[in-house]
């Protein structure tokens, strides 16, 4: 998964720099995002050994009588795949749970609004 992290970055770059490329920010932006995605996905892969459980998205559900569950069901998405976790629920799992640092620059707002 850090390898596809890596190729992931290298398009991104590679989109930029070309000089004529209709939507090239907008490519860039996609493709660098996923490459932190999968940059982060690959790290908890690798604080647990590779069980594929940690980077799964889980969900509670409704029971029969309006309260929630206490069990956490593997969430599936719209092709019936189990889905996997996103950037910032990743994030907030790293360090959270694992305690690992991410520098000020990485992940400081560059603009107000955000």
């Amino acid at each position: 998964m850090a390898d596809k992290s890596l190729d992931a970055m290298l398009s991104a770059i590679e989109i930029y720099n070309k000089p004529n490329f209709a939507y090239r920010e907008e490519s860039f932006a996609i493709l660098a995002i996923n490459a932190w995605e999968l940059l982060l996905k690959a790290r908890l892969l690798q604080l647990e050994s590779n069980k594929i459980a940690v980077i799964l998205a889980y969900e509670r559900r409704k029971k029969a009588d309006g309260t929630w569950s206490e069990k956490k069901y593997r969430k599936k998405n719209r092709s019936g795949s189990h889905a996997t976790l996103g950037l910032f629920p990743a994030w907030k799992r790293l360090t959270d749970k694992y305690g690992d640092k991410i520098p000020d620059p990485v992940h400081e707002k560059p603009y107000p609004f955000m």
